[in-house]
């Protein structure tokens, strides 16, 4: 019989449990080699981040035979709107809720509380190869030129040269992110809560900002309900099992902080929603940078919070550029 394996949400959250409780128990030798470990596979994953970007986002397009740039420009629309749409959502929220729990006694807590730092025993100087802008501007610059070169019959070889080049790199980028990146993520987040448990940081944190943090885990909630509701009512099908194969994906987020890390999770999920292949790896890489529903809602939230502890101007004027 064959042994059902662990899901990567079970793993995220033991990762999130065995941190917070090595933490509060190891002394400081041993979090130094998480702290190492940590730094490794953070720089490992910057490294990767660009060139997920270019193999994804340029065979994404490039599979695209027509139509290519109508499709980015909606999506750099939609993208957009939603992230402005967020913004404006934690706003408000933000400013009829807070007021009712944050004063003075919480400014001060905030004040009081030092955080220890731990040093990596080394550090490996892994730059990225580029940063994610100019991949991004390289894939829609090749992408974009492979499907031209693909839709007029004189160029069509070359094209599809260039096309199977870039998946074959796909391809390899693919390999690395099931064999290495997923597997290290919930190592990656045990590691990182380790630290924060040592430093006392995670507790000083939850007890002042965990009313913040659960309004805050309540507006990703509400926002994922209502985009997959509007692609539901548009697709004409139920959103709730699509929404519920989404929580790994926000897990990850959420651990991370990184939109650009929950990439390889994201494009599982989208696989299984039944995305086309060619749409969730044009899609999800691109939108990683550009669609950022979630950074909007915790930025402008946490911002508002600390702008309220220090008695400073939180205005609608204020937050519409920053928006």
């Amino acid at each position: 019989m064959e042994k059902k394996k662990l899901g990567l949400v079970p793993k995220l959250i033991m990762g999130i449990i065995i941190g917070i409780v090595l933490g509060s128990f190891a002394s400081e030798s041993i979090i130094s080699i998480f702290v190492t470990f940590s730094s490794f596979v953070s720089a490992f994953i910057s490294f990767i981040i660009p060139l997920m970007i270019i193999a994804f986002v340029t065979a994404g397009i490039g599979e695209l035979r027509s139509g290519a740039g109508k499709l980015l420009g909606l999506t750099l629309g939609l993208a957009y709107g939603f992230t402005l749409i967020s913004g404006t959502f934690s706003y408000v929220v933000s400013r009829l809720v807070f007021p009712t729990f944050i004063d003075q006694a919480t400014t001060s807590a905030i004040m009081d509380g030092n955080v220890q730092s731990v040093a990596p025993l080394f550090t490996i100087p892994l730059l990225p190869l580029l940063d994610v802008t100019s991949a991004l501007v390289f894939a829609f610059i090749m992408g974009l030129g492979i499907s031209a070169l693909r839709g007029n019959e004189k160029t069509a070889e070359i094209g599809t040269m260039m096309g199977d080049f870039f998946n074959g790199f796909q391809f390899i980028i693919q390999m690395v992110l099931e064999k290495a990146v997923i597997p290290l993520l919930p190592y990656y987040i045990a590691s990182t809560f380790s630290l924060m448990s040592f430093t006392g940081e995670v507790w000083r944190v939850l007890a002042i900002f965990w009313r913040v943090y659960l309004i805050i885990f309540a507006m990703h909630f509400l926002i994922l309900v209502f985009q997959f509701g509007v692609a539901g009512a548009i697709a004409k099908k139920n959103p709730l099992p699509y929404l519920k194969n989404q929580f790994p994906a926000w897990l990850t987020a959420a651990g991370t902080q990184s939109s650009a890390t929950t990439i390889p999770v994201n494009v599982e999920v989208a696989k299984k929603n039944g995305v086309s292949k060619s749409i969730r790896e044009f899609v999800v890489p691109l939108c990683a940078t550009i669609h950022l529903s979630g950074s909007m809602i915790s930025l402008t939230a946490f911002s508002i919070a600390i702008l309220m502890m220090n008695n400073m101007d939180f205005s609608f004027g204020l937050f519409a550029p920053f928006i």
